[in-house]
């Protein structure tokens, strides 16, 4: 049989079409694959989260029972997994299995994101505040928020708070955070999805509805962390500090910093506060704290951290501990009744002990001129302040002439153990060191108090707040 050009042409067309439709199926599939897992690919990430919080989490080690709950709350989900689940919906799944571990400075991140509320809320006397981006109220003759869909705030603060460690649950900040990711606690509570939300506003007699769109989330929930400084309105030396470790590179900024210690008014901006150099714990320590202290100083902390073969013994040194033989033997006795007072029976799961010493014992600041005198500090803190922020934090709430001004933080002294789950790409953090005081009492997880409770938008008023430290500062002089 022969065949015309046209009859060859027509074939090799219908090749290919079918081949085109073929590669666009595949290409389909594979989207597919990439954002929802299968009952296998699922159970198989809950055994990866299980195994790992069994092998790493310092929690779980002082704590069996806390893993029990983990893998209970795994359990259940497992008997309830559809034929397909998608990534964005496996999320929440695994971000509330991992609050039963009750670690609060765990933490579940993925590229996968929801809809999110677009306004932010804000709990104050004993009031929910509806504001807009710009940190206005979202509707200035309705200023209270009183239900979302027609559902009371306090039924969506509950759904809120199953997806939260038991040491958050009464955290409004955290909470509210919680919150704003709309679309999950909608699939917690059997709600309908919807790319809108309806705000009930209330202005305490009256209410007002208003129907708005929920937004993409896919953008970083808070400006990107800097070391970079700005300075404010005068007398007063503003600076947000990010990355600790940059401080001990940028001789330049140090020297502004160090400069505006000596005005009457300095705030430090920690709340994305983060890293391992103490260079600036160090610094500001020698100015304030050494009025604190005298004489010789013992160990303020001791830490261990949860045994691995991949570890490092010197482990727990690049955050500023060092092992027991390396301190005095009067200090070693110290250590060793503090490392007596946090004994468990979960000692072999750790490795040996480590302790830190007081910044001040640990820097010499050159005499300041006679005619200059240090100024008041104030340090704006948060719950993601963590790492050497933390540290400073703890030590600042005990120096003179240092306000904290601020939400509490969430006492993220520690190294963190960081893994992937390997079919959902989730990434998970869990706390696999513990920090104890020199009384063995748990210092991992102890929030530090701010001395003036606030919580401070990103679009600062600062004039406001600058009345607020110095009305604070005034009344701590007469007391």
């Amino acid at each position: 049989m022969q065949f015309g050009a046209k009859t060859i042409i027509n074939f090799f067309g219908l090749a290919m079409l079918t081949s085109g439709c073929a590669l666009g199926l595949i290409a389909l599939n594979s989207d597919w694959q990439n954002t929802h897992l299968s009952p296998y690919q699922a159970n198989k990430d809950l055994q990866v989260l299980q195994q790992q919080i069994s092998q790493h989490s310092a929690i779980a080690a002082i704590d069996p029972s806390q893993l029990n709950q983990v893998i209970k709350a795994s359990q259940q989900f497992q008997q309830i997994l559809p034929s397909r689940v998608s990534v964005t919906e496996f999320v929440p799944e695994v971000q509330k299995i991992l609050a039963q571990l009750d670690d609060i400075n765990a933490h579940v991140k993925t590229d996968r994101f929801s809809k999110q509320l677009p306004i932010h809320i804000r709990y104050i006397d004993n009031q929910f505040i509806a504001l807009n981006d710009k940190g206005s109220l979202q509707i200035s003759q309705y200023p209270y928020l009183t239900h979302l869909d027609g559902l009371p705030l306090s039924y969506w603060l509950s759904a809120a708070a199953r997806y939260l460690p038991s040491g958050l649950s009464q955290d409004y900040n955290a909470l509210l955070t919680q919150l704003s990711y709309l679309p999950q606690l909608r699939q917690e509570i059997g709600a309908r999805p919807s790319e809108t939300v309806t705000l009930t506003l209330s202005d305490g007699q009256q209410s007002h509805q208003q129907t708005i769109a929920l937004i993409d989330s896919d953008r970083p929930p808070h400006l990107p962390f800097s070391a970079n400084w700005v300075i404010k309105p005068q007398p007063s030396n503003v600076f947000e500090i990010g990355n600790f470790n940059q401080f001990d590179n940028d001789t330049a900024f140090k020297a502004v910093v160090t400069q505006s210690l000596l005005t009457p008014l300095t705030i430090l901006d920690l709340r994305r506060g983060h890293g391992t150099n103490s260079l600036l714990t160090r610094t500001l320590a020698g100015y304030y704290g050494m009025q604190s202290y005298s004489g010789i100083q013992p160990p303020v902390a001791i830490a261990r951290y949860r045994l691995n073969n991949r570890l490092r013994a010197d482990y727990l040194q690049s955050r500023q501990f060092a092992l027991f033989d390396q301190f005095s033997s009067f200090e070693q006795l110290h250590l060793t009744t503090a490392s007596q007072a946090a004994h468990s029976n979960s000692d072999s799961s750790f490795g040996q002990w480590f302790a830190r010493k007081a910044p001040f014992s640990q820097i010499k600041v050159s005499p300041l001129p006679t005619h200059n005198k240090v100024g008041k500090l104030a340090l704006i803190i948060g719950p993601q302040c963590r790492g050497e922020c933390q540290w400073l934090v703890h030590f600042a709430q005990s120096w003179p002439n240092v306000t904290l001004i601020g939400t509490a933080t969430r006492g993220d002294f520690d190294l963190k153990h960081r893994f992937t789950l390997p079919k959902s790409n989730i990434d998970v953090t869990l706390t696999n060191s513990l920090v104890y005081d020199m009384h063995g009492q748990l210092l991992t997880g102890r929030a530090t108090q701010p001395d003036i409770e606030l919580t401070v938008d990103e679009n600062i008023h600062w004039p406001g707040l600058l009345d607020v430290i110095n009305s604070h500062s005034s009344t701590a002089v007469t007391q």
